[in-house]
């Protein structure tokens, strides 16, 4: 749909990144903010164009021209149009409105399954007395970040798993009516393994996006739900490339030397903690004897001949499993 309203999310040339953040908290469903000189675009800036800077060294204060995409993809008929994605409409050099497409209606048969049960050792002492995702990232805990995304997708109906101190949790968040969702909690009595809690849903079986509850993204899940779907797979693991550089030398060969390298960087696909079930896989998973974890059990349905497929994770994603992890994720987060 073409709005002509674009004043709405739009800052001008002379805006901190501090205005564009504060135009998506006000518009969250674009994501973005156009950068405008009266009527003449001069680029935008999306929010996860904002976390990468911020994680980049940039501060909210610095001119929001320095991180904009200044020749943004621009609305045409023949292009394929993503969903959530703002598209500049333009007649001639003037800025006449944008295009955004709403959700898609795959939307709404999907769940979300939050694994929120583990211990936090490694954040020790915060978690004395709070499991990890009750930790505040910036006055919020993190399960109520990693929900909070999956609404903006139009995600309503919630599992949680539980196991550590899970009064926290459920104290916290209740049934979800005070922000317009549905949960349910899934409480493990003794730790099940980090895929175990499927085995908690029983005749609950629905197409599910799970997500583990130490993991801040701005994963756009309407596009991972229509990669999933167009793909025809039964599990999709959503991946991201990551880069290990080994700090020597490093010396092939056997007898002879054939090579030096010096500091390699190998590339790997990492798993990320989300994935999206089927519910005729979740049906299956849930006859399995619990404790199991999750990759454990996806090696086993490639065993059986499963279809799983790959979604390549490019958004801002953090895995919050140390101190530094968490104050990386606070100076993305900024109310």
């Amino acid at each position: 749909m073409i709005y002509d309203n674009f004043s709405k999310i739009s800052v001008t040339a002379q805006s901190s990144i501090r205005d564009a953040i504060n135009i998506i908290n006000i518009f969250p469903e674009e994501r973005t903010a156009l950068i405008v000189d009266g009527i003449i675009l001069i680029g935008l800036v999306t929010e996860g164009d904002i976390r990468r800077a911020l994680l980049a060294g940039y501060s909210i204060n610095d001119p929001v021209l320095q991180i904009a995409n200044k020749a943004p993809t621009l609305f045409r008929p023949d292009i394929t149009l993503l969903s959530r994605e703002v598209y500049p409409v333009l007649e001639g050099k003037n800025l006449k409105g944008y295009f955004f497409k709403a959700l898609t209606s795959g939307m709404d048969n999907f769940s979300a399954l939050i694994m929120a049960g583990g211990f936090g050792t490694r954040l020790m002492p915060l978690t004395q007395d709070i499991p990890k995702p009750m930790i505040h990232v910036n006055k919020k805990p993190i399960l109520e970040r990693i929900i909070e995304g999956f609404i903006k997708h139009g995600i309503k109906n919630f599992y949680i798993s539980t196991h550590y101190l899970p009064e926290s949790i459920t104290e916290y968040f209740g049934n979800g009516s005070d922000m317009g969702i549905k949960i349910e909690y899934l409480h493990e009595s003794s730790p099940l393994g980090t895929g175990g809690c499927l085995t908690l849903l029983k005749n609950r079986c629905e197409n599910l996006i799970i997500s583990n509850g130490d993991i801040l993204t701005n994963l756009n899940y309407s596009q991972l739900v229509d990669h999933h779907v167009d793909s025809s797979k039964d599990v999709t693991v959503c991946v991201r490339n990551y880069e290990q550089q080994v700090p020597f030398g490093v010396v092939y060969g056997s007898d002879s030397v054939t090579s030096i390298v010096e500091k390699p960087r190998n590339q790997f696909l990492i798993n990320s903690g989300i994935y999206i079930m089927n519910k005729t896989i979740v049906d299956k998973i849930i006859l399995n004897a619990a404790p199991f974890d999750m990759p454990d059990m996806i090696n086993k349905l490639i065993n059986q001949g499963e279809k799983i497929g790959m979604y390549h994770l490019k958004d801002f994603w953090i895995d919050i499993g140390h101190p530094h992890e968490l104050k990386k994720a606070e100076n993305v987060y900024v109310e």
